[in-house]
C-alpha cells in the first residue's frame, strides 16, 4: 500500500468524520425531543441520542444512503425499540432510584467506633450491676423478645413482677450507662 493510499483512506476517514459532525450538530437537538417525547426517564435521553451516532460510525459512511434524516430517524427508532428490549428483559422498570437519603450519612470513623465500643463497655458493667433474676428477666425482653407473660411464666412470677424488675434495669441502665 503507498502513500497515495494511506492518504485517501484518512482523507475519507475525515470526510466521515465531519459528516457525522455536522449530523450531529443539525439534528441533536430533534433527537433529544424524538427520545424526549418517548421516554419517561429524562436522564437517558442524552445516552439515546450518543448512541444514534455510535451506530452511525460503527456502519462506517453515509456515502450510499440518499435520505440522511430518514436514515437518521430509523435508527433512532431502531435505537429506542433496543433500549426497551434490553429494559424489559433487565426489568428497568422495577429498579428503585437511590437519593442521597437512601445513604448512611455517619461514617464509622474511628472516633464513632471508639465511642460506640465505649457506650457498650458501659451498658454491658451496668447489666452485670443488676441483681441476677433482673439481668435474666431483662436478657428474656430484650434479648429473646419474649413477651411479659411469658416471661412470667418461665420465671415463675407474676406479670407485675416481672414490669417492675423491667422499669428497675431501664433505670439502672439509664442512669449507669448513659449519664
Amino acid at each position: 500500500m503507498g502513500d497515495g493510499e494511506a492518504d485517501r483512506r484518512e482523507a475519507a476517514a475525515q470526510d466521515r468524520s465531519a459528516r457525522i459532525e455536522a449530523l450531529n450538530r443539525r439534528y441533536r437537538i430533534p433527537l433529544r425531543r424524538f427520545f424526549g417525547s418517548r421516554t419517561r426517564r429524562p436522564d437517558d435521553i442524552e445516552d439515546l441520542v450518543q448512541e444514534v451516532f455510535v451506530r452511525l460510525i460503527a456502519r462506517g459512511g453515509l456515502e450510499d444512503v440518499r435520505a440522511e434524516e430518514n436514515y437518521l430517524f430509523m435508527t433512532a427508532a431502531n435505537v429506542w425499540r433496543d433500549s426497551g428490549r434490553k429494559d424489559m428483559s433487565r426489568q428497568r422498570s422495577r429498579h428503585a432510584t437511590l437519593a442521597d437519603h437512601h445513604h448512611p450519612v455517619d461514617t464509622l470513623s474511628p472516633e464513632v467506633v471508639a465511642v460506640g465500643r465505649e457506650d457498650l463497655r458501659r451498658v454491658l458493667v451496668a447489666i452485670q450491676e443488676l441483681p441476677l433474676r433482673t439481668q435474666a428477666i431483662f436478657a428474656l425482653q430484650r434479648y429473646e423478645e419474649l413477651s411479659y407473660s411469658e416471661i412470667a411464666r418461665r420465671q415463675g412470677i407474676s406479670v407485675s413482677a416481672v414490669e417492675k424488675h423491667m422499669m428497675k434495669a431501664i433505670a439502672h441502665l439509664t442512669r449507669q450507662a448513659f449519664r
